[in-house]
């Protein structure tokens, strides 16, 4: 079986990340999510949670950096 990993965003025109992951987990249950955003998590909403409560196998901050993003895939695809 191919491994299949999604990187999404939150803030999207049309439909929101916070709307996109749990379809996709609904819909293809065996991939990976990470699930990132710019939203600052000292604000009101803790959006990193909520994207983890959702579905989110794994979740990156902006700014990150490229290591970052390939660091995160080698976790979860081995």
């Amino acid at each position: 079986m191919a491994r299949i990993l999604v990187i999404t965003d939150i803030f999207m025109p049309g439909k929101s990340g916070l709307e996109t992951i749990p379809d996709l987990r609904d819909e293809f249950p065996q991939i990976k999510i990470v699930a990132m955003t710019g939203w600052d998590a000292k604000e009101d909403l803790d959006v990193l949670g909520m994207m983890k409560e959702r579905g989110a196998d794994s979740v990156l901050p902006k700014p990150f950096k490229p290591e970052d993003v390939t660091s995160k895939i080698r976790d979860l695809l081995g």
